[in-house]
């Protein structure tokens, strides 16, 4: 494992918006507690990349954060919040959505308004075509982030 996170290391700089969210994604589902450091080179690649990713890309890396608990901090946390705000409304599919609606509810984020508006478009548009699955869970994750206990 050392070598991995080494090699991850080494190249973090290069990755580009689908690798990171590969690493983000491979890391989370291996379920391997990372180092201060290791986050600190992921967060300046998802900052340098948000803008490239794609809908699924935004979702997996944050999904990742959230099973990995750990919260986006400072630019990386504003270029997912972009993505999404950007991604959201037009793009997203219903498991990107999901993904992404769970993430910020398990980190205890509060989503910037337009982030949020963004999630409530998606929801709006992907309406007409999602399961009972996919608005149980819209409906949950609205709830939770529209009632949040301080």
């Amino acid at each position: 494992r050392p070598w991995l996170e080494a090699a991850v290391k080494r190249v973090c700089r290069d990755l580009n918006a689908q690798e990171v969210s590969n690493v983000v994604w491979g890391y989370a589902t291996l379920g391997w507690d990372l180092e201060p450091q290791m986050w600190g080179a992921l967060e300046a690649a998802t900052a340098r990349v948000g803008q490239d990713m794609s809908p699924q890309a935004v979702s997996n890396v944050l999904w990742g954060y959230a099973t990995l608990g750990h919260a986006p901090g400072g630019e990386a946390r504003m270029a997912l919040e972009a993505a999404v705000a950007r991604l959201g409304p037009a793009h997203m599919n219903s498991q990107d959505l999901a993904n992404t609606m769970w993430a910020y509810v398990t980190l205890e984020i509060e989503p910037l308004q337009d982030t949020r508006a963004a999630l409530e478009a998606a929801v709006v548009r992907l309406g007409a075509r999602m399961t009972a699955q996919d608005v149980a869970n819209a409906v949950w994750a609205f709830s939770m982030l529209l009632h949040r206990v301080p």
